[in-house]
Formats: structure tokens, C-alpha cells, sequence
């Protein structure tokens, strides 16, 4: 066995000892939610952003170029060097692997330090004491009506006519500003430092059936702002939800509607209404498909026309690629503490109801 390839397996075996003892950290709610969560991302995410926040394009997306960029370069020429090698060429294969799965995992442990302990954080239904059983038809449609009815509403707000649809003049930068102001107010998820930007890779997004990540390397909330403006103020407040430390996507979406209503910016609430109301109408479909009609019906002319916009931008983007994408990311979630992998969105739903029945008996009292 030569020196190098004892030196990579002394790596591999040394970054697998860390990695054991990150999962065993994970099942310590104590670590995670009040030294972690409290003390080490809040720090952590905050310099992040003062470093990426000022500057007028996406570092995250730069970064993952050139880091792509680099590994594939050392792909070409680890394959030119093992085509050349004559003798010990299994030596060479194994060299190769050892050191690939050494960085795989060193970027695993560096995720999780950045951000991925978030995944194991106590529930945000059980911190705000919300009852998040799924919904039975009936309770799925008295909420996707009352959605309809508030999109309705903010709807009329903006247009004075439920025929039209409605077309924001507000630029990117302008959206992002205000759904930061949404963030500053003071509760538990308020932050006082942003860095949300467009994504260099908009076009890659769309084809990949993506409006938004959170980069955990940068501490970028990243934009796609090629789909429909009207999505684009629900798609900000959801990833900045990832910034203030909340990693499930339920639970982004949940606090990303909450802080779009808190914005009072009508643009705003009706696209997180909007996203609300697609969420909730979906799964009443799984149990009463002609309700979910219904409730679609009972939308305003220019609301359906949004909806119909909206469809015909992803359809026009499908690709054979994107349930592979689809797949990764699914086992993704998976892999980090939310077993409904992609169904995980869905639970949005869960919560909302959970949230509005809170608050109703709240009133009661």
C-alpha cells in the first residue's frame, strides 16, 4: 500500500468519525435548538450575509461555477492520467475514489455546519403549539374557500376589476426590500441582515422546475425571477424564511405567507394568498376533486388567468432531466430529517389549518 493511498484512507476514516459524531450531535435536541440554532448559526448566518449582502450579484452562484468548474477539470485529468498508467491501475481507481469520497463528505460536513442542523430542530408546529393532523375534506374545504375569498379581495385591491390581471411595475430589487421589511418586525423570526439576490442560473432554474433555493455556503436567499411576478413576492419571504434558521419546506412556506400578510403590501399578500389557496385546493383534490373545481370557480376571471399563466410557464420547461432533479432532491429531504422528502411542501397545508384554528379559539377567549 503506497503513502498516498494511506494517507486517503486515513482522511476518509478521520472525516467518517466526524460525520458519526454530527448525526449523534443531531438526535441532541439541546445542542440543536439552543446552542446550535441560538448561538452558532445565528453567528455564523449573520456574517454571511454581511459579507455577500452588499455586493450587486449572486456569490453563491459564482462559487458553485467555479467549484464545478474546478472538479471537473480534475475529473478530465484524472481520466487522461489513468488512461496513460500503465501499471497499478487499480491503485490509481482506488487513490481516486478514496480522495472523491473525502471531499463529498467534507462538503457534507461543512453544510451542516453552515446550516443543515437546522433540519433537526424541534418542529415549528410544536414551538407555536399547533395542531398539524391533516386536514379531513370538510376542514380542507371551508380553508381553501376562505383563501379563495381573501385572493378575491386583495385581488379587487389591486385591480378594481376582477376581469384583469394585475402587473406589478416593481423591480426585483424593489420585492426584495419589501419583504425584508416584513423580516424586521419583532418576533421570532425577525433578522436585521439580508442578502437575497437573483440567481445567475434563471434559466437553468426553469428547466429544472426550481423558483428558489437558499445557498448555505453564501447565505444567499436565491431568486428565479423568470416565472410570473406574481409568485416571485411568496418565492422571497420563503427563502428568506431560510435564512432565520427554519430548514423544512412546510415550515418556510408556513412563515414565508405569515410574513408576506405582515408586509401589508397587497402585491405581496396576494401572492402568498394565492400560493396558499394552490396548496390547500391540491390536497382537497386527493379527497373531493369536484370541490377543488368548485373552489377554482369561485376564483376571480383574472385570478384563473394568473393560474393559467403560471401552468403554461413550467409546462412550456418540462424536460426529460427534471424527475431526475426531482428524485435528488427528494432523497435530499429525505436524508435530512423530513421523511415526506418533496410531500413535505404539501404539509404548508397542515400547518395553515393548524394555525387558523389556533387563532380561532384564541378569539373564543
Amino acid at each position: 500500500m503506497s503513502k498516498q493511498f494511506q494517507i486517503a484512507c486515513y482522511k476518509v476514516l478521520t472525516l467518517l468519525l466526524i460525520f458519526t459524531l454530527f448525526r449523534i450531535l443531531s438526535r441532541w435536541s439541546f445542542f440543536i435548538d439552543h446552542i446550535y440554532h441560538e448561538h452558532l448559526y445565528k453567528a455564523i448566518s449573520t456574517v454571511q450575509r454581511l459579507i455577500t449582502g452588499w455586493l450587486p450579484f449572486s456569490f453563491g452562484d459564482i462559487l458553485y461555477t467555479i467549484i464545478i468548474s474546478i472538479a471537473l477539470i480534475g475529473i478530465i485529468r484524472y481520466i487522461k492520467h489513468l488512461i496513460k498508467q500503465k501499471e497499478n491501475r487499480f491503485s490509481v481507481i482506488g487513490l481516486g475514489f478514496l480522495n472523491s469520497f473525502s471531499w463529498i463528505i467534507l462538503a457534507y460536513l461543512i453544510f451542516q455546519l453552515l446550516w443543515g442542523f437546522n433540519y433537526f430542530r424541534q418542529p415549528l408546529s410544536e414551538q407555536l403549539n399547533l395542531n398539524t393532523e391533516r386536514g379531513d375534506k370538510e376542514q380542507l374545504h371551508k380553508l381553501a374557500q376562505f383563501l379563495a375569498a381573501e385572493v378575491n379581495k386583495t385581488h379587487l385591491q389591486l385591480t378594481g376589476d376582477s376581469l384583469k390581471q394585475y402587473r406589478s411595475n416593481k423591480g426585483a430589487q424593489e420585492l426584495y426590500a419589501i419583504a425584508q421589511r416584513g423580516y424586521q418586525q419583532p418576533d421570532s423570526f425577525s433578522i436585521n441582515y439580508f442578502s437575497t439576490k437573483t440567481s445567475v442560473y434563471n434559466i437553468l432554474m426553469n428547466y429544472a422546475g426550481i423558483a428558489g433555493y437558499y445557498n448555505p455556503f453564501s447565505g444567499e436567499a436565491q431568486v428565479n425571477t423568470n416565472p410570473p411576478q406574481f409568485t416571485q413576492p411568496f418565492t422571497i419571504c420563503h427563502e428568506i424564511a431560510h435564512q432565520t434558521g427554519i430548514s423544512a419546506e412546510e415550515e418556510a412556506n408556513f412563515v414565508g405567507y405569515l410574513t408576506a400578510l405582515k408586509t401589508n403590501n397587497s402585491f405581496f399578500k396576494y401572492s402568498a394568498q394565492l400560493e396558499a389557496f394552490i396548496y390547500t385546493a391540491s390536497e382537497l383534490g386527493r379527497l373531493d376533486s369536484v370541490a377543488r373545481k368548485q373552489c377554482y370557480l369561485s376564483l376571480n376571471k383574472g385570478v384563473r388567468a394568473d393560474l393559467k399563466e403560471y401552468r403554461a410557464f413550467w409546462r412550456k420547461y418540462e424536460n426529460a432531466v427534471e424527475p431526475y432533479i426531482e428524485w435528488y432532491y427528494d432523497w435530499f429531504l429525505k436524508s435530512n430529517n423530513q421523511p415526506k422528502g418533496i410531500r413535505s411542501y404539501n404539509e404548508f397545508v397542515n400547518l395553515l389549518l393548524g394555525y387558523y384554528q389556533h387563532n380561532k379559539k384564541g378569539d373564543k377567549k
